[in-house]
């Protein structure tokens, strides 16, 4: 398999290589050739279908928590990635059933729901809410990211909806959040958190 066959996207670290029969896409680290992050698919269409896919919901109070995690997917020094599935110019209309119709489709298009869990989240019913709704009856992963730092479920700023159905909860911070979206698998109930030891080999004290 030649790993110079094709480049993908701005950053070479990033490669897709052709065989007879399947498509491999993967990362490496420059410094020791290390491959690591490889994913096999039959075509590059399957690979694009393939790669993770989550959608974040966020209160509109903290909406600059999430372009703050777009910087994070767009710098090269941090190995945090996703196929984004938010909404674009619809987030300006004023139409509730079209948002919620279009958040719907971007929702069916994830596999995760991460939710961004601030002052506010617990109290936002008319979208917050009705994305974790949506999210749950398609049976996405979820993932609660803690605004304050929290490392787990924080009783009084959770929405009572993604109590005990099997959620991660982690705190707001680029390794721990890149961290779940890779590793998490679903669990049936309960309220879920990372071991101390699990930041310790991510570099947090």
């Amino acid at each position: 398999m030649d790993l110079r066959a094709i480049r993908t996207g701005p950053n070479p670290q990033y490669w897709i290589a052709p065989s007879k029969k399947y498509v491999a896409f993967g990362r490496y680290e420059l410094k020791s050739f290390s491959y690591s992050k490889i994913w096999f698919f039959r075509n590059v269409g399957e690979m694009l279908m393939g790669l993770p896919r989550t959608f974040v919901g966020f209160s509109s109070t903290d909406i600059h928590y999430y372009r703050l995690m777009l910087a994070w997917k767009e710098s090269e020094h941090i190995d945090f990635n996703f196929a984004n599935c938010q909404l674009s110019q619809e987030i300006y209309s004023n139409d509730e059933a079209y948002i919620k119709r279009k958040c719907r489709e971007r929702i069916d298009m994830a596999g995760t729901f991460a939710v961004l869990i601030g002052a506010d989240t617990r109290s936002k019913h008319k979208y917050v809410r009705w994305e974790m709704e949506v999210a749950l009856e398609k049976k996405c992963r979820i993932i609660g990211i803690n605004l304050d730092g929290a490392r787990s479920v924080v009783d009084d700023k959770c929405p009572p909806i993604i109590r005990n159905v099997g959620a991660m909860f982690v705190p707001f911070s680029p390794k721990i959040v890149a961290h779940a979206l890779a590793d998490w698998t679903k669990q049936p109930n309960n309220d879920w958190h990372y071991k101390d030891e699990i930041y310790k080999k991510l570099g947090y004290k």
